[in-house]
C-alpha cells in the first residue's frame, strides 16, 4: 500500500475540528474518488467526504478534496491511500439538510440552524440542545453622508437594511454541508424629479457557510463588493450583528475579548470585593473564569444589597484601530460616555457574549492585520444582547476609496497610461470568521483556547517530495540541503523570503484594503519603501509575486510561507481584481491604489496566480473567482492592454502580446479545462498552441497581435525583437505545465528555442530571425530568462550554459542586493521614523523573478552548481 503521508500545517488546539483539505494524484493513479481511505497513526478509518476537483488529460483525477471532522487524538499526521476492495466506515453522525420554501434548516447534531432565503436576516436561530444560543444574524452597514455649509458641517450616518435575494445548498454532506447566500444592502435613493424615495439594492455581498457533522461550529466566508462612487458613498461601517436573549442575573452574563495572549473578561455586574471577605473574592474569581454563581438569599443578603447598589455595564467595545493597538472600553449606557478598560497590541479577534443557558463567541481571522475592526456588544443588561463584529470599524474613519489625485503621472513615476481609470467599482474584499455555539458557560481557559484556534489555517498538507512528484503544480526544483552547493542556494532563498515576512511587520503592511501586498520598490534616499511613488508603490501580481511564495511553501512546507501567500491570494483575487462592471475579470497595474493604475488587464487575475491556494484548501470562493475570468478574452477586445500606442490604428480590432495576454487566456482556460473537463476550452489551448508552432516567432519574440475572439485566432501586426515579457509574468511556468499536461513534445520542445534565442548558442540565429522578419535586439540573458535558458541548457546538453546561466544568478557583482541579503543592513538618522532593516536598491520586480528563476534552474541544470 503506498500511503500519501499527510500532516498540520497549523495543528488545532481545540478538542475537534472540521476541516478541509487536498490531495493531489499523480498522472494515471486515481480514477474514482471514493477509493480513498483515510486513516489515522494507528491505522483507524477516518470517516471523511470525498470529491474530485480536476482531472489529468487523460480524464485520470488530478486533486481531490476531503472533509472530515478531526479529534485531538488523530495525532499529528493522517496517511490517504487507494483502495478498491476497501470501503468507508459509515459515519453515525450525519448532516440533516432540510430544504424549504422560504428558509434551510440544517441539523450537524450539536446544533440546528435556520438559514433565511430572503428577509434581512441571514440566520433566523441557532439552538443547541435544545437551547436557542443566537436569535438572528444579519450583515450590517453604516453609510456617511457629509455636509458643508456656510463654515458648518453635518455628517449623517444610515443605517442600512439587508436583503437576502437567495439561499442554496452548494454541498449537501453527510460530513460537510455548505450553503452559499447571496444578498445587497437596501439604501434610501429620492428621485429627482418628484422627490419621492425607494429602497435601492446596493453594496452585494455573497456569504458561505460551512457546517460539519456533530459540530457547534459554523464557518463564515463573507465577500462583498463595493459597486458605488467614490466621491459621494462612503461606508462608515460594514460586519455583523448576532443577537443573543439573556435570561441570567446580571452577575451571571458574561463578555469576553480576545487581548494579545489571553482574554478580558467581564460582566455587567461585577463581583467586586465590596465587604472584603474571603467568600466573596473567591466568587469574584469564579466569574472571571466564567463559573455559574448562586447565592443564598439569607446568607448573602448585605452583600446583594451592596452588589445593587454598583454599576450595570451596558455596553463593550474592542476597537482594533491600527495593526499596533487596540483599546477596550465600556460604559453603562448611550448617555454616558465610554471608560477605558484595557489597551493593548493586536488583539486575537475574538469576542463572547452569553449567559448561564451558554452563549456565542466569534473569532475572526487577521484581525489585526485588516484593521480597523472591532467588537461591539450593546444592551447585555437587557433581556436581549447584541454582539457585532465589525470587519470596518464605524469608531474611526469613514472608507475613502477615492484615487490620491485628480491625474496620473506616466513619465515620472511609472504610471501606465494617462487615462484617469483609477475606480473602485466592482473590486471586492473577502473575511473569514466562526461562530463558536455554547450550550453552557465555558470556562475562561476553553475560549482561549477557541480564541487562539481561529488566527490559523488548518487543514492537513502534503510534503514537497509528493508535491514534486505529482506535477499537479507544474514543474519546479525541489530544496536539497544535503547538497553543500544547493543548500548555499536554499539559504539565499530562505533569506529573501524571511526578509519580506520580516519587511510587512517592520513597515506595517496591514491593513482593510492593504493587507497581503508587498511594495515594489524601495527608495534608498528617504529609506522607506516607494509608497507613494505611482507604479513603485503596491504590488498588485506584477511578476507574479504570487507564484514565488506558493512556490516556496511547496518546496518547504512552511507555514509561516503558507500564511504569507494565502494572505496575498485573498488580497490579490479580490482587491486588485473587478468583479463587477466594465472592468470585469481584469486587475489593476501597480500603483499607490491598488485600482489605481489605468491599466486593466487580464494577466493581473489569471488563474494560475490562485489555483495554488484552491489545490491545497478547496476554498469555494476561490474556484468561483477563477470560473470568472475564464471568457476574458471577451473582455480584452474591449480594452485594448496597447491602446496607448495604437491610436490610429482602425484597421485591427485589438493589440495583444502573447506574454503576458494569451498566456493568461490559456492560463485561464488550462484552469476550466481541468476543473470541468471543458473540451470547448482545451480546444481554444490547442488552437494557440498550433498557431505559436506555425508561427515560432510569435512564441520567441516580442510582438503584438491582432485577436478573434470568437475563432480564436491571433494575426500578426508587427514584431519588436526579444522582449521580457514573454518570461517574466509566469509565461515559463504556465506554458510547461500546459505542454507536459498534453505530453505535446513540440511545443516543449519551442520553449527550449525561446531560451536559446536569447544565448550565443543559437546557431543561425541571426539568418533565422531575418527570415521570420523579426530585428535582432533584445536576444540577450537577463534576470527575467535565465529560468528558460536553464531549461535549454539542460534540454541541449550545454554544461557551458549552464554555468553561464549560474553565474548570472548568483555572481554577487551582477546581483549586488545578495550581500546585503546575507549582512543586511541596519540604518537609523534623523530622517527616519525608527531604526531599519533595509537591503539598499531593492525591487520586488527583481526579486520574484530571480527566486522563481532559480528554483527552475535548480530542477533542470542544479548539478551545475559550483
Amino acid at each position: 500500500m503506498n500511503d500519501v503521508k499527510l500532516k498540520w500545517l497549523n495543528k488545532p488546539i481545540i478538542n475537534e475540528i472540521g476541516t478541509t483539505w487536498c490531495i493531489p494524484w499523480e498522472k494515471g493513479k486515481l480514477n474514482n474518488s471514493s477509493n480513498i481511505l483515510i486513516t489515522d497513526n494507528n491505522g483507524n478509518l477516518i470517516p471523511t467526504q470525498n470529491w474530485v476537483l480536476s482531472y489529468w488529460s487523460d480524464g485520470s483525477i488530478k486533486c481531490t478534496a476531503h472533509a472530515a471532522v478531526v479529534s485531538k487524538e488523530v495525532g499529528d499526521e493522517i496517511y490517504a491511500h487507494i483502495a478498491i476492495n476497501e470501503s468507508q466506515t459509515e459515519n453515525s453522525n450525519v448532516i440533516k439538510i432540510f430544504d424549504e420554501n422560504q428558509y434551510i434548516d440544517i441539523d450537524t447534531g450539536a446544533i440546528r440552524c435556520r438559514i433565511n432565503k430572503c428577509g434581512n436576516k441571514i440566520i433566523e436561530f441557532i439552538k443547541a440542545q435544545g437551547k436557542e444560543i443566537c436569535s438572528g444574524i444579519k450583515n450590517i452597514c453604516i453609510t456617511q453622508k457629509e455636509n458643508s455649509f456656510l463654515g458648518s458641517r453635518t455628517i449623517v450616518e444610515d443605517e442600512l437594511e439587508t436583503e437576502i435575494i437567495s439561499s442554496v445548498v452548494e454541498q449537501s454532506g453527510p460530513i460537510r454541508c455548505v450553503i452559499k447566500i447571496n444578498g445587497r444592502h437596501l439604501r434610501n435613493t429620492r428621485m429627482k424629479f418628484d422627490n419621492s424615495t425607494f429602497k435601492q439594492g446596493w453594496l452585494p455581498f455573497e456569504i458561505r457557510l460551512y457546517f460539519y457533522a456533530d459540530l457547534a461550529t459554523i464557518k463564515v466566508v463573507h465577500t462583498f463588493i463595493y459597486n458605488g462612487n467614490p466621491n459621494q458613498d462612503f461606508i462608515k461601517g460594514v460586519g455583523f450583528e448576532f443577537i443573543k436573549k439573556m435570561n441570567s442575573p446580571l452577575y451571571n452574563r458574561f463578555v469576553r475579548f480576545g487581548g494579545d495572549t489571553g482574554l478580558f473578561c467581564e460582566s455587567p455586574k461585577n463581583l467586586i470585593d465590596i465587604l472584603r471577605v474571603e467568600k466573596y473574592y473567591k466568587l469574584f474569581q469564579k466569574q472571571l473564569n466564567g463559573e455559574i454563581i448562586e447565592f443564598n438569599k439569607n446568607e448573602d443578603k448585605e452583600y446583594l444589597e451592596d452588589l445593587y447598589h454598583t454599576p450595570e455595564w451596558n455596553d463593550f467595545l474592542l476597537q482594533q484601530d491600527s495593526s499596533e493597538h487596540y483599546v477596550i472600553k465600556k460604559r453603562t449606557s448611550s448617555n454616558c460616555a465610554y471608560i477605558k478598560a484595557a489597551e493593548g497590541e493586536r488583539s486575537l479577534g475574538f469576542a463572547y457574549v452569553g449567559d448561564s443557558s451558554g452563549g456565542i463567541g466569534i473569532s475572526k481571522k487577521d484581525f489585526w492585520q485588516k484593521y480597523p475592526s472591532a467588537f461591539e456588544v450593546k444592551d447585555i443588561t437587557t433581556q436581549e444582547a447584541t454582539l457585532r463584529m465589525w470587519l470596518w470599524s464605524p469608531f474611526g474613519e469613514v472608507m475613502d476609496l477615492r484615487h490620491y489625485d485628480v491625474k496620473t503621472y506616466t513619465s515620472s513615476s511609472y504610471e501606465g497610461f494617462d487615462e484617469i481609470r483609477s475606480t473602485p467599482y466592482g473590486i471586492a474584499n473577502t473575511n473569514e470568521f466562526y461562530i463558536y455555539c455554547f450550550d453552557a458557560m465555558p470556562t475562561s481557559e476553553e475560549l482561549l483556547d477557541y480564541a487562539k484556534n481561529g488566527t490559523y489555517t488548518h487543514i492537513f498538507v502534503s510534503n514537497p517530495e509528493y508535491y514534486h512528484k505529482t506535477g499537479i503544480f507544474g514543474v519546479w526544483g525541489m530544496a536539497d540541503l544535503n547538497n553543500s552547493k544547493k543548500a548555499k542556494v536554499e539559504e539565499l532563498l530562505a533569506k529573501m523570503v524571511e526578509f519580506y515576512i520580516e519587511e510587512i511587520d517592520r513597515r506595517k503592511w496591514y491593513g482593510f484594503w492593504n493587507y497581503g501586498d508587498i511594495m515594489h520598490s524601495y527608495d534608498t534616499t528617504r529609506h522607506t519603501w516607494k509608497y507613494d511613488v505611482g507604479g513603485y508603490a503596491w504590488q498588485n501580481t506584477e511578476l507574479v509575486p504570487n507564484m514565488w511564495l506558493w512556490y516556496m511553501f511547496l518546496r518547504t512546507g512552511r507555514a509561516d510561507i503558507f500564511k504569507l501567500a494565502e494572505a496575498m491570494t485573498r488580497h490579490t483575487s479580490e482587491v486588485d481584481m473587478y468583479h463587477l462592471g466594465e472592468y470585469k475579470g481584469l486587475g489593476s497595474r501597480h500603483n499607490v491604489i491598488h485600482w489605481g493604475c489605468g491599466c486593466k488587464e487580464a494577466r493581473i487575475t489569471m488563474a494560475h496566480l490562485h489555483r495554488f491556494y484552491y489545490y491545497l484548501t478547496a476554498d469555494e470562493r476561490i474556484g468561483d473567482i477563477m470560473e470568472e475570468v475564464k471568457d476574458i478574452d471577451h473582455t480584452v477586445v474591449n480594452m485594448d492592454p496597447m491602446r496607448t500606442y495604437f491610436t490610429n490604428d482602425k484597421e485591427h480590432k485589438v493589440h495583444i502580446r502573447i506574454g503576458p495576454d494569451v498566456m493568461a487566456f490559456c492560463s485561464n482556460w488550462f484552469v476550466r479545462w481541468e476543473r470541468f473537463k471543458d473540451e470547448k476550452y482545451k480546444q481554444k489551448i490547442v488552437s494557440i498552441i498550433n498557431f505559436l508552432k506555425n508561427n515560432p516567432a510569435a512564441f520567441i519574440s516580442g510582438g503584438v497581435f491582432d485577436y478573434d475572439c470568437d475563432k480564436v485566432e491571433l494575426k500578426p501586426i508587427e514584431y519588436t525583437g526579444g522582449a521580457n515579457f514573454v518570461f517574466c509574468f509566469g509565461n515559463p511556468f504556465v506554458w510547461l505545465e500546459i505542454a507536459k499536461d498534453f505530453g505535446d513534445k513540440e511545443f516543449e520542445r519551442l520553449l527550449v528555442e525561446q531560451g536559446l534565442f536569447y544565448t550565443d548558442f543559437k546557431l543561425n540565429k541571426d539568418k533565422i530571425l531575418t527570415s521570420w522578419g523579426v530585428p535582432n535586439n533584445g536576444f540577450k540573458l537577463n534576470i527575467f530568462n535565465l529560468g528558460v535558458a536553464a531549461i535549454a541548457a539542460k534540454l541541449e546538453n550545454i554544461p557551458e550554459l549552464a554555468e553561464i546561466v549560474w553565474d548570472n544568478l548568483l555572481n554577487v557583482d551582477k546581483n549586488f542586493w545578495i550581500k546585503f541579503l546575507l549582512n543586511k543592513t541596519e540604518y537609523f538618522s534623523a530622517i527616519t521614523i525608527n531604526t531599519n532593516v533595509e537591503i539598499p536598491f531593492i525591487s520586488t520586480n527583481t526579486v520574484s523573478p530571480w527566486s522563481l528563476n532559480v528554483i527552475l534552474a535548480l530542477e533542470y541544470i542544479g548539478d551545475f552548481l559550483k
